[in-house]
């Protein structure tokens, strides 16, 4: 079944946690619903900035364009794992992901972008 989505207008947690229905309206203006349980939920925003960036490099023909995210704001603290830290990064409109980082990586993150900001050169790191 193909469902071409005009609208996300709500969605829904069950009870349990276990699963999110995703309200929708298609282009014929009639609703819809998917249900999708929190595994496959993780898969879908794993998935999804790939997909973003993909369609954005085929639109523009460049395959160094990217979707970005305004940043608004950062939040480094500590796992219960002492050897990690989370950091949250936010955008201005709510969205946020948080990643479990060991320490080493945070002080090569930080280091990274302290040199790219110096240094005012693009920074490609892995």
């Amino acid at each position: 079944m193909h469902i071409d989505v005009q609208d996300l207008t709500e969605f829904d947690i069950e009870s349990d946690g276990r699963s999110v229905t995703l309200h929708v309206v298609d282009t014929k203006g009639s609703p819809v619903e998917l249900n999708l349980q929190v595994a496959q939920l993780g898969m879908l925003a794993m998935t999804l900035p790939n997909l973003i960036d993909a369609a954005i490099r085929r639109q523009y023909g460049d395959s160094g364009c990217r979707f970005t995210y305004p940043l608004e704001s950062r939040v480094v603290e500590q796992s219960i794992d002492p050897s990690l830290v989370i950091l949250t990064l936010r955008t201005t409109d709510g969205f946020g992901v948080s990643f479990s980082l060991p320490r080493k990586k945070a002080d090569e993150l930080s280091e990274s972008i302290a040199i790219a900001v110096e240094k005012e050169i693009e920074l490609i790191t892995h």
